[in-house]
């Protein structure tokens, strides 16, 4: 006689595991939503100081045993979803998850709420976090993540004397980490070519060994940068013209970070307009150059759109004629965006 099997020892098919999990998602979800009211509402009656602490961050982390950094975010984001009743009832529905609800109350407002979160309900977690990133840039008030970027600045040196090896760990703002990315990927494209027993090492054995390739340069003076072209070591960013102008768009970098790169080497300018039939530009791409500084303007779509891009790129090239007047003036900018490649 054969054992009976009951319902909960069946093994489940692969597609009845896929609806379970994406359900008890959905209630995670509802019930993180649930986990946030309270909280809010715990801090909105300070019910943290009969407890003895400070705030409610340090009570959350001691009594939920959570970090700091993730305690501080569960409060935070707790108190914005009172003012975003579109983001709040999708959360507490189940289809928007923490992942996204965490960028998405960093940046939405009355004005922008539902298009973000029409976005987010259709695309990838990671997706909403860049977009709000970008997001983020695109207005004045980055120029406080600039900064703080720009003085995180640090390099750790970690010797094991056991292991004979050494660790680097390097946080760098993100457009100087892009140019040091760069320049790794050039020299270990020089040591492929050189090193024949290089061709078969990993990605991460290879970056190694341009970065004592680099090292080996500059300190023997081989190091010629006169021989390197412009395109090995050139940063793309891209910044909406309203974020240029009015400091509400979408920008890769801080508007800080793209006025001081600006300032510091050459820029080729790439105006982007998406409105053919208009004169609204609606984009503008950076690609940054550190080099002889000159500037080049490229008009991305058609040499009859150049004329209304004129007023707005003097914008921008404004925050370099700041730094050095005799760089960009006006008129020699109207004959450089003449200029095609």
């Amino acid at each position: 006689m054969k054992p009976v099997i009951s319902p909960k020892d069946r093994l489940l098919s692969i597609d009845e595991l896929d609806r379970d999990i994406v359900n008890l998602s959905t209630r995670i979800n509802a019930a993180n939503y649930d986990l946030l009211v309270m909280v809010r509402q715990f801090d909105e009656r300070a019910g943290w100081l009969q407890w003895g602490f400070d705030n409610c961050p340090d009570w959350l982390a001691s009594r939920c045993d959570l970090s700091m950094s993730a305690a501080r975010e569960k409060v935070r984001v707790a108190h914005a979803l009172k003012t975003l009743p579109l983001i709040a009832t999708s959360f507490s529905t189940g289809p928007l998850s923490y992942s996204k609800v965490q960028p998405l109350t960093r940046v939405a407002r009355v004005d922008n709420e539902d298009s973000l979160l029409a976005f987010a309900l259709k695309t990838t977690a990671s997706r909403v976090e860049e977009r709000c990133r970008e997001l983020r840039c695109g207005t004045v008030d980055s120029v406080g993540e600039a900064q703080r970027a720009h003085s995180s600045r640090s390099l750790r040196v970690f010797r094991n004397a056991e292991r004979g090896t050494m660790t680097i760990t390097v946080e760098l703002p993100l457009e100087t980490g892009e140019l040091l990315e760069k320049a790794l990927d050039r020299a270990r494209d020089t040591t492929d070519s050189t090193t024949p027993d290089c061709i078969d090492e990993c990605w991460s054995v290879l970056q190694a060994a341009a970065l004592v390739a680099i090292a080996n340069a500059y300190l023997s003076g081989n190091g010629e940068p006169s021989v390197c072209t412009s395109d090995n070591y050139l940063v793309t960013v891209h910044v909406d013209h309203s974020a240029l102008k009015n400091g509400d768009g979408r920008s890769s970098l801080p508007l800080e970070s793209v006025k001081r790169l600006c300032c510091d080497g050459d820029a080729i300018v790439i105006v982007e307009n998406f409105a053919l039939n208009t004169a609204t530009l609606s984009k503008f791409r950076f690609a940054y150059i550190t080099a002889t500084p000159k500037i080049r303007s490229i008009d991305a779509v058609d040499r009859t759109t150049a004329s209304p891009a004129i007023a707005d790129l003097e914008l921008l090239l404004s925050w370099r004629s700041a730094c050095d007047p005799k760089r960009t003036s006006p008129d020699r900018f109207r004959n450089l965006l003449k200029y095609r490649f």
